[in-house]
């Protein structure tokens, strides 16, 4: 198991007094896809501004591949040149006029050339199918289309962890589907994906693991099926769709598969191989 990022008994408290984080340790896997799940206040937003060095810990660590932050500018900015964050609205993310300079301002930021940079934003633009915005006013575009230009801010720059903060809140069906496919293609290509979710059913079907804060704690950890199934310690949260309609056809005898099904296709399986 190699850890990329790591929280270790971080405690952060804002200036008005508020304790937002209270002895949090959590572990990053490289590679895998994360959730932390938990209501507004839980303390998910102030955790990850900690794995960009944005927020420095009151007390505790932050490990970025084993090392501890030291927090000179330097190692601030390869850390978040390495570890994107997403915010949930994307509209504290968007600075510049068009598309296109929106998303080459990170790279530009960094000093490549111009036409290497131009390069890297048409690659980025085209991976995630939005090149026919490129000369969109960024004011201009569709809640969703915000939401995809600021996944494309981070992209462009290369990191090996992207953190998204309530990447689906707004988001209709159709748009949420097409960003699970971006994480899930983004996954293949070796990125560590960490989300923050109040969505239970987005993080059943997507996440490796899952985290649950309330109240600036971290009160239970596992796999999908551990969390949602009271088989880890910390409070039952509501189950996903899925796992309910399969326990209501396993309990009428409709399904006998023993295999816990993660997605539609994988309970329609289960009904046909009964």
């Amino acid at each position: 198991m190699e850890v990329i990022l790591e929280a270790l008994n971080v405690s952060f408290e804002y200036a008005d007094g508020t304790k937002a984080l209270k002895d949090v340790s959590v572990k990053i896997e490289k590679g895998k896809k994360i959730a932390v799940l938990g209501p507004n206040g839980a303390g998910k937003t102030t955790l990850f501004l900690h794995f960009n060095g944005i927020l420095r810990p009151k007390s505790g660590k932050v490990l970025y591949k084993g090392r501890e932050l030291s927090y000179n500018r330097k190692e601030v900015i390869k850390l978040r040149k390495n570890v994107g964050i997403v915010f949930q609205n994307p509209d504290v993310q968007l600075f510049f006029a068009t598309v296109y300079q929106e998303i080459s301002f990170g790279p530009m930021n960094l000093g490549y050339e111009e036409k290497v940079v131009k390069k890297k934003v048409e690659e980025v633009m085209e991976k995630l199918h939005i090149s026919y915005l490129k000369d969109k006013p960024t004011h201009f575009l569709s809640y969703g289309q915000k939401k995809i230009v600021s996944i494309a801010d981070i992209l462009v720059m290369e990191p090996e962890v992207i953190i998204l903060d309530e990447p689906t809140a707004y988001l209709d069906a159709e748009h949420t589907e097409e960003l699970i496919k971006l994480l899930d293609s983004l996954k293949e290509e070796g990125k560590t994906i960490v989300v923050s979710t109040h969505d239970v059913d987005f993080a059943y079907l997507w996440a490796d693991y899952i985290y649950v804060m309330k109240d600036g704690k971290i009160i239970k950890e596992g796999t999908p099926y551990e969390i949602f199934t009271g088989d880890s310690k910390g409070e039952r949260l509501k189950k996903p769709l899925i796992l309910e309609v399969y326990e209501i056809l396993k309990d009428k005898n409709i399904i006998h598969k023993e295999e816990v099904p993660r997605n539609v296709e994988e309970l329609k399986k289960a009904i046909r191989e009964n």
